[in-house]
């Protein structure tokens, strides 16, 4: 077969009578439009005047002469809406061989385990009926087309929830393909199977299966061009901008659940490669939760997710396919009868398009044989009743469809409101309920303008349709995997090591077997609690070629390649490393307390180098002292002070502390577990006090990072002001005082002369610590901040600032 443009249209320059019941008779003058040229010169295509379907020769039609006088010129917009009807014609040629050629003789004759057939056809007879409905509706509009009435945007709109099919198709597919990978492999009846049934189809099972894929990009090529084509003050504009949106929407929703299902497959492969290390990798080690929620182990919520998935894997993604019950509406001799065949040794894009017959005839089946013919006809109209369908704005996120498959045995009862309906069986599985939660939607404003349209039953697995708007995937908690390869340690040459990089972790491993590709774990290393620097910066006597990563348990130096793939690899984690600690870290350091308390401290030697990331980070030295901050809990034992939280337990958690004066939060991991535990059962009152200085510190950073303040002191809010003198007063400050008022009151006596000036500072009362206070800062908080445990430990120092421009002059100024 060779192709030929859908939108090429032909006059008809020979009468033609046809002789079998898949041709059409042509009348000269009559337009055509060719949807496919067989080799025998035979053509294939729809007689516009009446929308009828045949074959007829090719010799008895030449191509429409398109002139500026003799030729009315078709619109631009109609001709994208019939490029919109001959390309849903062709996808349904597609699902028709789909269905004829493969997934019925693989169910009849027990080709595949039921399990396997259930996961290759999920839903590809719904989306037939689908096909069928949406070819029937734009059939009834290309006709009587009237570039400024007939409308478009309604068939889809009205049809987006049943769209949605598409998504769960495309969730199905990955694991669809894994079963047809491993049949062909594995199943010679299957391979042979396959092999005989792609030679006569002329497409191969894997390209039919990724057809519905294919079409939902298509969709929404086609309405935004069709809207491109159409007027801004034209009925159909609104309409086309809300269908285009929702498909536009499910386009985006099928391509992100596919990108996750993809990275989910490879993750259980990654896990798998594992032999001896029992990893839980699926999920992502923790979510932030600002409720406080119930713990929960990350082992347990990652087997609930992987039993949701086999859920899923099961009755499939928007529903459940059983062999055993019926798959089609007619029995099996009519559905024999209604596929449509082209001429030898083509490839036909246009097929019967509907379920119910609309008018008497005949077709002939494989080979036009004259003498085997059926009493059915193949045009055909499926529609669905709009009083099932609830509004809630033309679609929206959880669709669902009720009711029982109707079918209309005729136009006229179509057009005429009859009750006369066809019930028809869906795939189904006895688990599955056969109404889903799925809320089909149609505008008000069309429904008055349409005729009635019934809705096939989609059964929904459970687990979907509890999950509602949100979706299959949890995209806060999902890991994604993002590269993988082998280096090479300094310092020992020929060690290697593998890397698995994924959004918030790194696996370091030691290789197993290259060929079959298994793995022995070395660490695992959240990268919320890590850092990484080029080589050079680490060290200068380092190669370009080298990349340092520091985790709480040791410092990685590896040498790659080239320097070009250094530089890649150091990209990723960076980029990974500053998400992570922007997520967990600052959001966990919200959530944080700073108590009233008097801050104790307990030291520990640092088993590696910790570099700071984020300036609320603590630079750690390796092998030094490290202060860590806590205060007496209830039960008289130590505990660590401004400890962020672990909902999860995987021990992802930051403690606050000080080394080298610097102050700041560090991954627990730093410290070994058997002193963490020692710490948490030591007395408080036998740990030394923090210094004045670092407590101070420790609180301004907790203020900086969180914009919290301390609760207020209220009337015991009161400081001491000292001058350089040494002589202080004792002063309450007010909730609205300022560093001036404050400075001013205490030289109201007029101790203080014209042209000098004073700076206010915040010190230790055994002057370890003093801070310059800027004059937008509120000393009410500051006095705050310090506490009733520290209160009587700090003060306020005036000192003069001399031979500097006046920034705050306090002065009683003579007259």
């Amino acid at each position: 077969m060779t192709g030929a443009n859908p939108l090429k249209r032909y006059v008809v320059v020979y009468p033609f009578e046809a002789t079998q019941d898949d041709e059409i008779s042509l009348q000269k003058g009559d337009a055509i439009m060719v949807a496919e040229v067989y080799k025998d010169s035979w053509m294939k295509g729809i007689r516009l005047r009446d929308m009828a379907i045949g074959a007829f020769p090719g010799n008895f039609v030449k191509p429409l002469p398109i002139t500026s006088s003799g030729e009315i010129k078709e619109s631009k917009r109609c001709q994208v809406a019939k490029e919109i009807l001959t390309s849903e014609m062709s996808y349904g040629r597609f699902l028709w061989q789909l269905e004829e050629e493969f997934a019925e003789p693989l169910k009849t004759n027990g080709i595949v385990p039921s399990e396997d057939y259930s996961k290759m056809f999920a839903h590809t007879q719904a989306l037939v009926k689908l096909n069928e409905d949406l070819v029937g509706q734009l059939r009834l509009r290309i006709p009587t087309w009237d570039d400024d009435k007939t409308l478009m945007g309604d068939i889809f709109l009205k049809r987006a929830p049943l769209l949605k099919l598409l998504e769960g198709y495309a969730l199905q597919f990955p694991q669809a393909r894994q079963v047809m990978d491993r049949l062909r492999k594995n199943n010679r009846m299957f391979a042979s199977f396959c092999a005989s049934a792609e030679g006569s189809a002329g497409h191969s099972l894997l390209s039919l299966l990724m057809n519905p894929i294919q079409r939902a990009p298509r969709y929404e090529m086609l309405l935004r061009e069709l809207l491109k084509k159409t007027d801004a003050s034209h009925p159909d504009t609104k309409l086309l901008s809300e269908a285009l949106a929702q498909v536009v929407k499910i386009n985006t929703t099928m391509n992100e659940n596919l990108r996750r299902m993809e990275n989910e497959q490879r993750i259980l492969q990654i896990r798998k490669s594992f032999p001896n290390d029992d990893i839980k990798i699926l999920q992502a080690s923790r979510q932030f939760n600002k409720d406080r929620t119930a713990r929960k182990s990350k082992e347990s919520k990652e087997e609930k997710f992987l039993q949701k998935r086999k859920r899923l894997s099961s009755f499939g993604a928007l529903g459940s396919s059983s062999p055993t019950t019926p798959t089609r509406h007619s029995p099996q001799g009519a559905r024999q009868a209604m596929r449509t065949h082209g001429r030898h040794n083509s490839e036909p894009d246009v097929v019967p398009l509907g379920i119910s017959p609309i008018r008497g005839g005949s077709l002939t089946l494989p080979g036009r044989s004259p003498q085997v013919k059926k009493d059915v006809n193949f045009r055909f109209s499926l529609s669905f009743p709009v009083e099932a369908m609830e509004s809630d704005g033309g679609g929206g996120d959880s669709p669902v469809v009720s009711g029982p498959a109707r079918i209309w045995s005729s136009p006229e009862e179509k057009l005429g409101g009859s009750d006369t309906l066809l019930n028809v069986p869906m795939r189904s599985s006895s688990s599955t309920p056969s109404v889903s939660a799925i809320n089909l939607s149609a505008r008000p404003s069309l429904v008055s303008n349409m005729s009635s349209l019934a809705i096939p039953t989609v059964p929904l697995s459970p687990s979907l349709s509890a999950m509602g708007s949100a979706g299959l995937f949890d995209t806060s908690t999902q890991r994604f995997f993002i590269r993988e390869g082998s280096v090479f340690l300094t310092g020992n040459a020929g060690v290697e090591r593998h890397l698995f990089v994924f959004t918030d972790l790194l696996l370091i491993a030691t290789i197993i077997s290259r060929s079959r590709k298994t793995y022995k774990l070395k660490e695992r290393a959240a990268l919320s609690q890590c850092w990484v620097l080029n080589g050079k910066n680490f060290n200068r006597s380092f190669p370009n070629i080298t990349l340092v990563f520091g985790t709480p348990l040791a410092l990685h130096n590896w040498v790659f390649l080239r320097e070009d793939e250094k530089n890649t690899w150091l990209k990723d984690i960076e980029r990974y490393v500053l998400e992570q600690k922007n997520y967990y870290l600052v959001n966990a350091i919200d959530e944080t307390d700073l108590p009233d308390e008097v801050f104790r401290y307990v030291t520990f030697k640092a088993r590696s180098v910790m570099k700071p990331v984020l300036d609320m980070e603590l630079e750690i030295p390796a092998n030094d002292e490290v202060m860590v901050f806590g205060f007496e809990g209830t039960n008289g034992k130590w505990q660590p002070a401004l400890a962020t939280a672990d909902p999860d337990e995987t021990g992802i958690e930051w403690w606050f502390g000080s080394c080298k004066s610097r102050v700041g939060w560090f991954p627990v991991g730093c410290i070994p577990e058997n002193e963490q535990l020692a710490f948490l059962g030591t007395q408080a009152s036998q740990c030394k006090l923090v210094p004045v200085a670092l407590v101070q510190a420790m609180k301004q950073l907790w203020t900086t990072e969180t914009g919290k303040r301390m609760p207020s002191l209220g009337k015991v809010r009161i400081a001491r002001f000292y001058d350089s003198t040494g002589s202080f007063k004792t002063t309450r400050v007010q909730d609205d005082a300022t560093v001036d008022s404050l400075v001013s009151a205490y030289y109201h006596h007029g101790l203080l002369y014209a042209g000098r000036t004073w700076n206010l500072f915040e010190a230790a009362a055994d002057d370890s610590y003093s801070r310059l206070l800027s004059a937008e800062e509120s000393p009410a908080v500051i006095v705050d901040r310090w506490g009733e445990k520290y209160r009587d430990l700090m003060k306020f120092i005036i000192r003069e600032q001399p031979d500097q421009p006046r920034s705050r002059l306090y002065t009683d100024s003579p007259e």
